[in-house]
């Protein structure tokens, strides 16, 4: 469960709201932030966007009761319906793994 996620491939800069993320249960428990990175400048191009980023981590183990803290401007997890439409669809199939007992219809069951 990464606390941050980059992604350089766009060559635009996104800087994401901080989204929850989730354990394999589906149980809320951190949150992560996206920073997507612009490319870089060349001699033949300027820098159309941000393409450096900085950031200031602290080991999760050192967190202590911080790391359930939530920003005003936390979003939900935007991969969490995937996850839920796959479980459905596997459900369905019958291929849902014997240790796999949740049984989340939506979002809303997980708070």
């Amino acid at each position: 469960m990464p606390r941050y996620h980059f992604a350089a491939n766009n060559g635009i800069f996104l800087n994401r709201r901080p989204f929850i993320n989730y354990d394999q249960k589906l149980a809320p428990k951190h949150i992560s932030r996206f920073v997507g990175i612009g490319a870089f400048p060349t001699e033949i191009s300027k820098a159309k966007d941000k393409y450096l980023y900085a950031i200031k981590t602290t080991p999760l183990s050192s967190l202590g009761d911080k790391i359930k803290e939530r920003p005003d401007d936390t979003t939900e997890n935007p991969y969490v319906s995937l996850i839920l439409r796959r479980r459905r669809d596997d459900k369905v199939d019958g291929k849902l793994k014997e240790d796999d007992n949740t049984e989340f219809e939506d979002i809303e069951e997980i708070f």
